[in-house]
């Protein structure tokens, strides 16, 4: 849990949830206009240093950059709590210790200008060996023919002449690495799930110039920025038992995580503001779809049995329906069914 300071604009821990904590701040910072400018400065730069064909310079660039990306965080003062939170056993830094220590040392209120060095430092360092690590592997994988590389809405694919835009290309190269907070982790046991689940959930959402990245949507979708169409989608994730159980601010979190150009805001008073009534109109048309003593809610498969109980019109249940009935929960089933196959024919 988490609140945040008026005074100072920065979030506060509650019952030492500095995982929590660390989480809101990352994504505050992603959704802010100095990440933004960071992300696109660096990008517009990549492209001018790329040639087709060329993986050798893409790779040269690219350490160059992330030394130097590391060479600057060093010179600040928060960086000092960053190199004290590596953990030797395991070879890596360790986020919770991190913020942990800063939060202690600066007694519970932490400067967001200098959390924000330490972001710009992270962010910057994950998008570069993110590339990096694709690049690599591409090319071992590829020992024949050209190499291409292709910059769509940021993300870095790889291909050769003869495939450069297959679908099954572009999946091969995706390196993202997904977090999962609400999704069961029994049946999504790796990233490699995680990323096809990422992808059906996508097609039932209206990504506008997105949509690219994840290929061809549902004919009927949802729309992002009507925030009571979410309540839909996550029944949908309710009724196809992909989740574990989760709270709606759980959910929201998830969306965020996974489909951050969808939502705006500046600072972390705008994303605690943004989720509340995020929140509020999911929970409002839930209620929408109770009856009887009981206040049932309603299946996704039923709602055309009770939509004439509501106030809402024809045109909405049938997109609705179509987007996260047919075009989601169906489809979420199948993707299930699908990985217990997979596991039970090992």
């Amino acid at each position: 849990m988490m609140t945040v300071n008026s005074k100072h604009n920065v979030p506060a821990v509650i019952n030492e949830d500095y995982e929590g904590f660390f989480r809101q701040e990352l994504i505050r910072y992603l959704h802010s206009s100095e990440w933004n400018n960071v992300e696109t400065s660096f990008k517009r730069e990549l492209q001018l240093h790329i040639t087709p064909g060329d993986m050798e310079m893409l790779k040269k660039y690219l350490r160059e950059q992330r030394d130097s990306n590391l060479e600057r965080f060093n010179k600040s003062g928060i960086s000092w709590f960053w190199n004290k939170s590596f953990i030797a056993e395991e070879n890596r830094f360790d986020e919770i210790i991190f913020i942990k220590k800063l939060y202690m040392a600066s007694d519970g209120m932490i400067d967001t200008k200098e959390l924000n060095e330490f972001f710009v430092y992270y962010c910057m360092n994950r998008m570069i060996e993110s590339i990096l690590k694709g690049t690599l592997e591409f090319e071992e994988k590829r020992h024949y023919g050209s190499f291409k590389v292709f910059i769509n809405y940021g993300e870095v694919k790889f291909g050769g002449n003869e495939q450069a835009n297959t679908e099954e290309n572009a999946d091969e190269v995706d390196e993202t690495i997904l977090k999962n907070i609400i999704f069961n982790s029994k049946v999504f046991d790796s990233n490699e799930k995680l990323l096809k689940l990422r992808k059906v959930i996508a097609h039932s959402i209206d990504m506008g110039e997105y949509n690219a990245m994840f290929g061809e949507p549902n004919p009927s979708t949802i729309a992002p920025d009507v925030q009571s169409e979410w309540y839909y989608l996550m029944k949908a994730l309710e009724e196809s038992e992909v989740a574990k159980r989760f709270s709606v601010p759980s959910f929201i979190d998830q969306m965020i995580d996974w489909y951050p150009w969808l939502f705006s805001f500046e600072t972390p008073k705008d994303m605690q503001a943004f989720k509340r009534k995020m929140e509020k109109s999911i929970s409002h048309e839930k209620s929408i779809w109770k009856y009887g003593k009981a206040k049932e809610v309603t299946k996704l498969k039923d709602m055309w049995a009770r939509y004439n109980q509501t106030n809402i019109d024809y045109a909405k249940v049938e997109r609705m329906f179509n987007a996260t009935y047919t075009g989601l929960c169906i489809k979420l089933i199948a993707l299930k069914q699908e990985i217990a196959k997979e596991k039970a024919t090992r």
